[in-house]
């Protein structure tokens, strides 16, 4: 159990074919459902033998907020510097 999360409970819906997370929802304490992570099933693509959902939407059941995040673009072989990640760059994000 990790002390330092805002949640008590989180549940993964997944995929076993594809490997991927269709539906995760996050309890509070007390055990009341407060955000849902879902996946559009009809868009997830194969990119480089991956399986990858390009629509993506988070629920905030409390606050009655939704954030959507939409995938254009998909580069799987992106030179990304080992420098980006460091201990210090996971912990600040600079």
């Amino acid at each position: 159990e990790d002390q330092n999360s805002g949640y008590e409970k989180v549940v993964s819906y997944v995929d076993k074919e594809k490997c991927v997370a269709l539906k995760v929802e996050f309890f509070e304490k007390g055990g009341k459902l407060r955000k849902l992570l879902e996946v559009d099933v009809g868009k997830i693509t194969l990119e480089g033998g991956i399986h990858v959902p390009t629509a993506v939407s988070m629920t905030d059941l409390r606050d009655d907020t939704t954030t959507v995040l939409l995938v254009n673009e998909i580069d799987m072989h992106a030179k990304i510097p080992r420098s980006r990640f460091s201990q210090r760059r996971l912990e600040t994000g600079r």
